[in-house]
């Protein structure tokens, strides 16, 4: 009965081994910035961000992947801060995969503190919060108290039993981040670390002791250097460690901006390559307009599980939108009327 070895096969993972496998992760990390440090909420150009990023990998294989995640964050100005700022700002993350439906949602609340070092630098610290669940569906499964003798019959009772078909959760995460911008130039920058499940929060199926979340700790930098009047190299680098798992990855790439000048609507596109040590090799385009940035990358998997892949990773889809508002002077001067 080959069925019923792959349907424990699967159950076995889907009931244990996600307790303890990695976080979900984007290869356009720095795309979903909330979730990938809560200190850069707040560290961009403008006051409010919104975007958005969804990845859909390993579709030529029965369990494929679906992740989705959403964002906002803004700028706090007042005058008593002087020369520092607050960020703060919100993310929701959903991501479903296999036979069961196994799901992971999450909705974090991310805060920081950004400080003016010298001109064009800024330091920031940030905290996070995020309350998750973790679900399967076990209707969607097959057992073998279901097989009749000559096939599987779904609706024939069984008496495999589960204590809970979920597991709520909340999380800390902490981060520091350096941020560059230059105003006379094109050039950013971005670098920090961050760590995620500070508390190690538990998660559980059956009743007992819950399975502690590992912690994960991220090093990650990305910015862009002009190199003349209208192109930019861009680069950006990230390492990851949680439990058993590692991860580096690295890519660069190359911007055109196809108007220049203070008048013009800003219009630039950008192609590039990246790579995630021994598991994949990516593509990378994005297309900036105004306010707008859509990113497209797509995922060549090279790991050994490209015998089950063949070869592919799955395409991931990002977009921003970021709002500029009016702000009053520093300081205001009357001129009286003789």
């Amino acid at each position: 009965m080959p069925r019923l070895s792959v349907c424990i096969i699967l159950l076995y993972f889907l009931l244990a081994a996600p307790l303890l496998s990695q976080d979900l992760h984007y290869s356009q990390f720095f795309a979903s910035p909330l979730s990938q440090d809560p200190a850069l909420a707040g560290a961009f150009d403008g006051d409010t961000r919104l975007g958005t990023i969804l990845r859909d990998q390993w579709r030529s294989v029965p369990v494929p992947y679906r992740t989705f995640s959403a964002f906002f964050d803004q700028k706090y100005y007042r005058p008593f801060l002087g020369r520092a700022e607050i960020g703060w700002g919100m993310v929701f993350q959903h991501d479903k995969a296999g036979d069961s439906q196994l799901s992971w949602s999450l909705l974090g609340l991310r805060g920081a503190y950004r400080r003016s070092l010298s001109e064009g630098w800024q330091l920031a610290v940030g905290l996070g919060l995020d309350l998750g669940q973790r679900a399967f569906d076990p209707v969607l499964l097959q057992f073998a108290d279901q097989y009749n003798g000559e096939l599987f019959d779904p609706s024939q009772a069984t008496l495999e039993q589960f204590d809970r078909t979920s597991s709520g959760f909340f999380s800390l995460s902490s981060g520091i981040n350096v941020f560059y911008r230059d105003q006379n130039s094109r050039a950013r920058l971005w670098a920090g670390v961050s760590a995620f499940h500070l508390n190690s929060p538990g998660i559980q199926f059956f009743d007992g002791t819950a399975v502690g979340r590992p912690q994960l700790f991220k090093l990650y930098s990305f910015g862009e250097l002009p190199i003349n009047e209208t192109m930019d190299v861009a680069a950006w680098l990230q390492a990851q460690h949680q439990g058993a798992y590692r991860e580096l990855a690295l890519g660069a790439g190359i911007r055109k901006h196809l108007t220049i000048g203070s008048e013009a609507i800003p219009l630039s596109v950008m192609g590039g390559l990246g790579y995630r040590w021994a598991d994949a090799m990516l593509a990378y385009a994005e297309l900036r307009y105004d306010r707008w940035k859509l990113g497209l990358s797509y995922d060549i998997n090279i790991s050994s599980f490209r015998v089950a892949t063949a070869g592919r990773g799955g395409p991931e889809l990002s977009l921003q939108y970021v709002i500029f508002r009016v702000h009053p002077p520093d300081e205001f001067k009357s001129c009286p009327i003789f």
